[in-house]
């Protein structure tokens, strides 16, 4: 199909001509580099671009293993955060109030400073205004995403 695409262009463009696959790179590695003549060293640079083949495939499984687990991360996340997956991939958030993880944290703090015998409240304030700061934080950065 590419061969007749190019057959039909005009030769003033002066394409250069299509080999895909195992047959266009032997053919390049034939007319453009002299080591293949030299049998010990064809087979050390062969060996070296297996090498380097095999790396970047083993670089692009790790990827997709680290993509799908900031995914799991996130779809275990959000949900305390208060955010939802919108139709087009962005992320929603939940309410325009605060986030599920903050209101537990602020329901928490009014719960154990009601009681009389709370020796500390200030302390459970500042873990209440901490989990907003984490939340709006968080929100900001999984919104704009």
């Amino acid at each position: 199909m590419i061969t007749g695409l190019q057959e039909t262009l005009p030769k003033s463009i002066g394409l250069l001509p299509f080999d895909g696959g195992v047959t266009g790179c032997m053919r390049l590695v034939k007319e453009q580099l002299s080591w293949g003549t030299k049998s010990e060293l064809k087979a050390e640079v062969l060996r070296g671009i297996k090498e380097i083949g095999s790396v970047l495939y083993w670089m692009g499984l790790l990827d997709i293993v680290l993509r799908e687990l900031d995914t799991t991360h996130f779809m275990q996340t959000a949900p305390w955060l208060g955010l939802l997956p919108g139709a087009d991939g962005q992320m929603l958030s939940q309410n325009a109030g605060e986030s599920p993880v903050v209101n537990l944290f602020k329901s928490a703090t009014a719960a154990i400073v009601s009681n009389p015998r709370c020796p500390n409240p200030t302390s459970f304030y500042t873990m209440s205004k901490q989990a907003e700061a984490a939340g709006s934080a968080y929100s900001l950065v999984f919104l704009r995403f």
